[in-house]
């Protein structure tokens, strides 16, 4: 298989040649042979071989765009999606946070005859004026793109008016769910994709990591249309996130941290990928490399229908570590597991008393390390169970604890033991860094931690960890202060 880089026909041609030249030259029995996307399938009959792999054409959307290609209803295409918000006033509670992308003049239509524009559109809310400058006000259904054939807005004209193309126009709508049902992948699965948030609630950057690297020549043409080639001699590094997962397609240029060093974005921003040209630098399969929030302001929350969610930030003092227990205490509910792991004296108790503070727990939260497990009544109804996992070997040696795992609510320390015995659990890793010197032991200690909370299974999916990190009181407001 090959992939059509859509530079020109004659360059999708001379790529197929070297696919078939290949296959031929090759010892090997080939079953099926695959190298049109959409564009090629529709435009390249003889490039259709075994197997073909449509992605915009699935939407009913013309690959070439409105201005070079030959329309969407020319080629048989229908479109599959149709986007509708509801107005007052004008406004709609729907914005960047909902997948739309910023497309200020794009036209609506309000109630099946009503012509409008958008004016704004913000994280949470979208702005819209009518053509017909009447005082009456714009309210009902207003159709944001769907089938012009019925009188509506084209999904072209919504990417026209964002500078763009329909693909990420509709790719980036599977973020409408706001992160419902995306779990993070098991560390053995590529590709990562992590939404970082800090404990504010605030987007930081947006995380995956490297699924390729290639050394090239120069004038070796990058990603869709061949836009960027290389100057010199060069390796290449393929990150798996592009306009599906936030990042917009606009952010070619834009610098990608890897391994400490920023890398610009060559060529265009693909569906699931980008380049970075290291130059003479190296990389790794499995690097993580990184695009800040503030290197995509164009949109709020950075986050795509399949991008996980973690949580990480710095807690200046054991006053805070706590104020952040009883945050994460306060979204607990029966069946829930949360396991810390950190160094000796990192404030895994202070956390937890945090989280019996929340529930409303009976008895002195203390270390659980002499008895193993201790289970507190609570005031929220769940009983919470505070274990120290540091000794337990194994699943059976968890099974003889006799634990309630599914009626109450289980706190570990140490807890990575039981990872594997749990379907979902929440995540809470805590270091000290340089802290943890002579005084280490110290678990109330003001020297500053750094916290990351991260989700497994179906019960802590994207969203869950979104609510978790906007829950009030932040922990910028507790009076301990944090960062």
């Amino acid at each position: 298989m090959s992939h059509l880089a859509g530079t020109s026909r004659e360059a999708d041609r001379a790529q197929l040649a070297d696919l078939l030249g290949a296959l031929e030259a090759s010892p090997l029995e080939v079953e099926l042979r695959h190298v049109a996307n959409s564009a090629g399938a529709l435009a390249l009959p003889e490039a259709r071989l075994d197997m073909v792999r449509i992605g915009m054409a699935a939407y009913g959307v013309d690959p070439e765009g409105p201005s070079e290609g030959r329309g969407a209803e020319a080629l048989g295409l229908r479109p599959a999606m149709r986007v509708v918000v509801d107005l007052a006033d004008g406004v709609a509670e729907a914005g960047l946070d909902d997948g739309l992308l910023p497309a200020a003049g794009a036209p609506l239509v309000v109630d099946g005859r009503r012509r409008a524009h958008v004016v704004e559109v913000g994280p949470g809310r979208l702005r819209a004026l009518p053509l017909d400058r009447s005082l009456a006000p714009l309210a009902g259904e207003a159709v944001l793109w769907g089938d012009p054939a019925r009188g509506e807005p084209s999904v072209d004209a919504w990417a026209a008016a964002a500078g763009t193309i329909g693909y990420e126009v509709v790719t980036r709508m599977g973020a409408a769910a706001r992160g419902a049902g995306v779990l993070a992948r098991p560390a053995a699965v590529a590709p990562r994709r992590v939404l970082e948030l800090g404990l504010d609630g605030a987007p930081r950057r947006l995380v995956g990591e490297v699924v390729g690297v290639k050394r090239v020549e120069s004038g070796h043409g990058v990603s869709y249309g061949g836009t960027y080639t290389t100057a010199a001699p060069t390796t290449l590094a393929l990150v798996a996130f592009g306009y599906a997962d936030g990042i917009p397609r606009s952010a070619s240029g834009r610098p990608v941290a890897l391994a400490g060093t920023a890398h610009p974005i060559r060529g265009r921003v693909a569906m699931d990928q980008v380049v970075l040209d290291l130059g003479e630098g190296t990389a790794r399969i499995g690097d993580e490399a990184s695009i800040a929030h503030a290197d995509a302001p164009e949109l709020s929350a950075m986050i795509g229908p399949r991008v996980a969610v973690e949580l990480a930030g710095e807690v200046p003092d054991a006053e805070a570590m706590e104020a952040l227990g009883e945050r994460i205490g306060a979204a607990l509910v029966a069946g829930d597991a949360v396991l810390l792991v950190g160094p000796l004296g990192a404030g895994k108790t202070t956390l937890t008393r945090g989280i019996g503070r929340a529930l409303g727990a009976r008895g002195t939260v203390q270390s659980p390390t002499f008895v193993i497990a201790r289970t507190h009544r609570t005031e929220a109804g769940p009983d919470l169970q505070h274990v120290d996992a540091y000794r337990l070997g194994d699943e059976a040696e968890l099974d003889d604890l006799d634990l309630d795992l599914e009626g109450a609510i289980t706190v570990a320390e140490w807890g990575l033991p039981l990872e594997h015995a749990l379907e979902s659990r929440l995540l809470v890793e805590i270091d000290r860094g340089a802290a943890g010197g002579p005084d280490a032991e110290d678990e109330d200690g003001d020297a500053p931690r750094t916290v990351r909370l991260s989700g497994r299974g179906p019960a802590w999916d994207a969203a869950r960890l979104q609510r978790l990190a906007t829950s009030r009181p932040p922990l910028d407001q507790h009076p301990g202060g944090a960062s």
